[in-house]
């Protein structure tokens, strides 16, 4: 293999007459490079196979790593999916879970980590340099609502001839760009991967979206799904729409290296995996705590991008036996790949939190604290009433304490199982000592294959529920009220 590898052959998918390349080349035609020493009977196969494969009797597989199981087909064919989300460790994870496991073809805008995924699923992924809808650094909140960015959504993306030939947009980030899809006539998978809210920040925009969620599950023509990446957003929908979402929550399995749990490391790692200790003020966290951490004598505590110079690979994460993590958000990538990963996980208990407020994940509301950690500022004014349909017995945007006990019990790490939580600094030292690193990593990881095959059902029901062929794009924009119901 590292023979093959080393030489990276090189051949042509020949159902779409683009290159496969890399990984992706190995593993589709395997003996396609020569062997310099042999037996008779290894050349021999060598040059059946290689007629084989010039007289198209043998094509490269497409995906040799996907479960022939899970692949998503209609009427025979694979399903192709176009995602243009402005944030790019959701539109990783979607292309983690649509096509390494159930072989869709999906285009995307992000380079972040989908390049490593292309390299595993050359004639999957494909990455765009253009057109790009130039998602704004810091993203102005009220423009993007409006009718007028709608529209310029539609206009940019429309220049990709991806489009027409394109079965479905999944979105997650934004929400509001999501809103936009509409226009396409196509089925939008709709599954925020941060509250659906975000950046409807009056009264109207905000009661718009849940008009527009509300008329989009009710939509059959074409169909919609509104689901969600986490069992927080999923609730957070269901509070203000009564929409039960359908679970497709976060995934990076897909493009997680593979390999034994040998950890080398001697450092615990301080998650998530996007934070730095320079950072820690900035993002709202608790930073006399995490001094405390730092100042621990018994274990070393590093966060990644402190401890590799601020670029790690995935393989460097795995060489560490456990991840003490500070959580600024409810659901993150950096703790999915952490999970997927099974990097034995230690956690703030809810009781910790309690005591120390800025422990709370700061992107759990919208609204009720300052702008620069809850996206719309104090005015709670702007938020809906509760849909009657839905049994929560708090607003996910108050601020009371039952309220925060209520809703932070969905996030994310308080409802995966094998994760342990420490009630102060040498509580957590004393269950690091007790710990067994690789029974924790191995129920982690029959977990996250529990959830694989929830996901194949979740996806199975979207294309059970798709058209058999893609729909025509409009040639204009036209307001997405006219293609949803009323």
């Amino acid at each position: 293999l590292s023979r093959f590898q080393k030489h990276e052959p090189k051949c042509t998918d020949l159902l779409s007459s683009r290159p496969i390349s890399g990984e992706g080349a190995v593993r589709a035609v395997g003996f396609l490079s020569k062997p310099s020493h042999g037996s008779e009977e290894q050349i021999t196969f060598y040059f059946i196979f290689v007629a084989l494969l010039a007289t198209g009797l043998l094509l490269p597989v497409a995906d040799p790593r996907a479960d022939p199981k899970a692949v998503l087909l209609k009427n025979g064919r694979p399903l192709r999916f176009f995602n243009a989300d402005c944030h790019a460790g959701t539109a990783a994870v979607v292309a983690s879970m649509v096509a390494s496991r159930h072989g869709v073809s999906i285009v995307t805008q992000s380079a972040y980590q989908i390049s490593m995924i292309r390299r595993q699923y050359p004639s999957l992924v494909d990455v765009r340099s253009a057109p790009s809808l130039n998602c704004p650094q810091k993203v102005e909140i009220e423009p993007w609502a409006s009718e007028k960015i709608k529209q310029h959504i539609f206009d940019t993306l429309n220049q990709d001839p991806a489009i027409q030939a394109t079965d479905a947009f999944i979105c997650t980030f934004p929400s509001a760009m999501c809103e936009a899809l509409f226009a396409f006539n196509k089925t939008v998978i709709f599954a925020p991967g941060l509250r659906f809210s975000f950046m409807s920040c009056s009264k109207e925009a905000w009661a718009e979206s849940v008009r527009i969620l509300r008329r989009a599950a009710r939509s059959t023509s074409p169909r919609h799904f509104v689901a969600a990446l986490s069992k927080y957003d999923a609730e957070y929908v269901n509070y203000f729409t009564g929409i039960n979402p359908l679970p497709l929550y976060s995934s990076s399995r897909g493009y997680i290296p593979e390999a034994p749990f040998m950890p080398s490391r001697p450092e615990i790692l301080v998650g998530p995996l996007a934070l730095q200790a320079k950072d820690v003020a900035a993002r709202g966290l608790d930073v006399e705590f995490f001094q405390q951490l730092a100042a621990t004598t018994e274990f070393k505590f590093a966060t990644a991008k402190d401890l590799y110079d601020g670029s790690f690979s995935l393989e460097q994460v795995q060489q560490h036996r456990a991840a003490v993590v500070l959580p600024y958000a409810v659901m993150s990538v950096g703790l999915t790949e952490l999970y997927a990963l099974g990097i034995p996980l230690f956690f703030p208990s809810l009781r910790l939190m309690n005591e120390r407020p800025l422990l709370f994940p700061n992107d759990r509301t919208m609204t009720g604290r300052n702008k620069t950690y809850s996206y719309c500022g104090e005015d709670q004014t702007i938020v809906p009433e509760q849909d009657e349909h839905s049994s929560h017995p708090y607003s996910p945007e108050s601020l009371a304490g039952d309220a925060k006990a209520h809703w932070l019990k969905l996030a994310d790490f308080y409802h995966w199982p094998h994760i342990t939580f420490f009630d102060s600094i040498a509580d957590l030292e004393e269950k690091l000592r007790q710990a067994n690193f690789k029974k924790l990593h191995m129920a982690m990881l029959e977990e996250v294959a529990s959830q694989e095959a929830k996901l194949d059902q979740a996806w199975s029901q979207i294309a059970d529920g798709m058209e058999d062929q893609p729909r025509a794009v409009p040639s204009s924009y036209r307001s997405i009220g006219d293609f949803l119901p009323t």
